[in-house]
């Protein structure tokens, strides 16, 4: 299995064509990781853009330098560029590969989305880069990343945990085995309100970026 291979696979999935808050025309399509990945950031979705109907890259953090979580939120809170922080090893997928239509005003992805993309795509990415460190940026990266075969969370970090309650719990980081690796979960809010940092998620990143050697 080889990276363009699992990003070939992400780009031809139909399997959420139809459902109604799933814009299928907007997917991921993220470029190989250059070096060894040492600290995974999962992400809710690809943003949403009204109007595409036509299946088409999304525009997200991995490609695009003015998109919100990359600039206000990873860059600022790290204080290195995204180039830089590449070098160093951070790299960043989405627990769910399309873009998810907006519902009072959240792009959160249904739990049915999540449990029929996350174990064919996610855990294909994950599988191929092995990452020793991971942060999931909220409840859906969270549950995406419950739901990859042969991954098992400690007991206490259940689905039905609130956000904060797992970022506390999941302080310093918590080790989740895998099948054939292990790595350290953190669990943080999701990192913007508005287009400001959430203090709990910058709290987050910086302690895993730290214990990944990406920053001192």
């Amino acid at each position: 299995m080889e990276w363009n291979e699992v990003q070939g696979r992400i780009w031809c999935c139909e399997l959420c064509r139809g459902h109604e808050r799933v814009a299928c025309d907007i997917r991921q399509r993220t470029e190989p990781p250059s070096r060894s990945v040492t600290l995974m950031l999962i992400g809710v979705a690809p943003p949403h853009v009204k109007d595409i109907t036509t299946k088409t890259v999304a525009n997200s953090a991995t490609n695009d330098e003015d998109d919100n979580l990359r600039k206000r939120f990873v860059e600022v809170t790290l204080g290195r560029s995204w180039a830089n922080l590449l070098e160093r090893g951070l790299f960043l997928v989405h627990g769910v590969k399309c873009a998810i239509v907006p519902r009072d005003r959240h792009q959160e992805p249904p739990d049915d989305v999540v449990n029929v993309c996350a174990p064919r795509h996610l855990a294909d990415e994950l599988a191929l880069t092995r990452p020793p460190r991971i942060v999931a940026f909220g409840g859906a990266p969270h549950r995406a990343l419950a739901k990859v075969p042969g991954i098992t969370l400690p007991k206490d970090l259940g689905m039905s945990k609130r956000v904060r309650e797992l970022a506390a719990k999941t302080k310093g980081g918590v080790d989740i085995q895998a099948r054939g690796w292990t790595s350290s979960l953190h669990v943080s809010p999701f990192p913007l309100n508005g287009k400001k940092p959430n203090p709990v998620a910058v709290e987050v990143l910086r302690e895993a970026a730290r214990l990944a050697g990406l920053i001192p």
